[in-house]
């Protein structure tokens, strides 16, 4: 339908009308060919295939979910999960604490300048903590030349503990 619509804009005289006011374009015809070396054509060719694409993916991943909503095995198994929200809490929780434990030790490994990051016990640490600290690392600034990207990590995880005891 679109390359229907690209053609009928190609043989339309108006196209001339339209690249006629500046020098860079030729005034365009039914009969002339030099359609292949205007840039704005070539624009809307490709904007349009593209946009066939898109529309023709996005088509098989409705169908795909529409096939995952036919069938009772994923509204049952989320329906389950979400009634059985408390079954998860206990395990979540203890993971927090273990977890805030291991960034309280690397804050304080942070702050001792005796300690090597990598040597063997403590690389682990680092390790295991390192993607959670760095998100946080990234949006909070240093103060004064002090890394708080650990201690707000730990008050997070603070935060999460409250929330679920």
């Amino acid at each position: 339908m679109m390359r229907k619509k690209l053609k009928t804009f190609m043989e339309n005289q108006s196209v001339g009308n339209i690249f006629a006011k500046t020098k860079k374009y030729q005034i365009l015809t039914q009969r002339n060919k030099a359609i292949k070396n205007i840039k704005g054509i070539q624009k809307i060719k490709s904007s349009i295939f593209i946009h066939d694409k898109i529309q023709d993916i996005s088509s098989i991943i409705n169908e795909n979910k529409q096939f995952l909503l036919k069938y009772l095995i994923v509204p049952a198994s989320i329906k389950f999960f979400l009634k059985n929200l408390q079954f998860l809490r206990l395990p979540l929780l203890h993971f927090i604490r273990i977890y805030k434990f291991i960034i309280y030790i690397r804050c304080l490994l942070e702050w001792l300048p005796q300690v090597n990051p990598h040597l063997s016990p403590f690389v682990y640490v680092f390790t295991y903590t390192n993607n959670y600290v760095q998100f946080f690392h990234k949006s909070i600034p240093n103060v004064f030349g002090i890394d708080l990207s650990g201690i707000f990590s730990w008050l997070f995880l603070e935060l999460m503990e409250s929330l679920l005891s």
